[in-house]
């Protein structure tokens, strides 16, 4: 909803902001297209699950330690530091179950087996 904003009035991107179609490629390939991918590997237990959640919520990660030294006076410490710390819960979440995503072989049912 926020997008035509975005396209606007700019993205901080690694310390600087991007505008207009770059800005609005960056929001669907890391707000839509991440998080799908992200969804699909959690719902199916994709071994590789944890590593794509690990890679676009370290860009987010990333994005915001950059934003913390270059562009605090623009964007304000907290609308820094708070998606910061959630986008490491999430990363601590998602580390900690990574075993949900290991593919669990489905013992035979036992009417196969008659």
């Amino acid at each position: 909803m926020n997008l035509p904003n975005l396209l606007e009035s700019g993205l901080p991107l690694f310390g600087t902001f991007v505008y207009g179609m770059t800005a609005g490629f960056v929001v669907i390939l890391l707000d839509i297209i991440g998080p799908m991918i992200f969804l699909f590997a959690l719902w199916n237990r994709k071994s590789w699950g944890p590593i794509w959640a690990f890679t676009y919520i370290g860009i987010f990660i990333l994005n915001s330690i950059v934003a913390l030294f270059t562009l605090r006076e623009e964007l304000g410490l907290l609308q820094i530091l708070i998606p910061t710390i959630v986008g490491i819960i999430f990363v601590t979440v998602i580390y900690l179950k990574r075993n949900y995503f290991v593919n669990q072989i489905e013992p035979p049912s036992a009417i196969s087996t008659l």
